[in-house]
């Protein structure tokens, strides 16, 4: 199925590496070049604290979240965040993932960092 009109999807990075997350912004851009998604990056954040007053402004659609910073989803769920949060591993983590996807996680998928 082709979209005629790009759907924009709104994306908040939390990671602690600043570095990892300029990566993960040029990728989105880089693929919204092509793709009837347009990801927009409404924000960043290095901390739970950070993603979780940026995710309540903000309400975006996903949330990018390290595995490191997992704790966010509890604060996630007390909000009532409704988007969707995938986890990036930074090694191959299946059961923390697992654990993850269990409070309210979409997915996971390994990140070389």
């Amino acid at each position: 199925m082709v979209l005629s009109t790009p759907q924009l999807v709104s994306v908040l990075l939390v990671d602690e590496n600043c570095q990892f997350r300029r990566g993960l912004e040029t990728l989105l851009k880089f693929y919204t070049d092509d793709c009837y998604l347009q990801f927009q990056i409404v924000g960043e954040a290095a901390s739970a604290d950070q993603a979780l007053k940026l995710a309540a402004e903000q309400s975006p659609a996903l949330v990018l979240l390290a595995m490191e910073l997992g704790q966010t989803l509890a604060g996630l769920k007390a909000q009532n965040y409704r988007g969707k949060v995938l986890v990036l591993a930074s090694s191959r983590q299946d059961e923390a993932i697992y654990r993850v996807m269990q409070d309210g996680a979409r997915g996971g998928w390994q990140r070389i960092a």
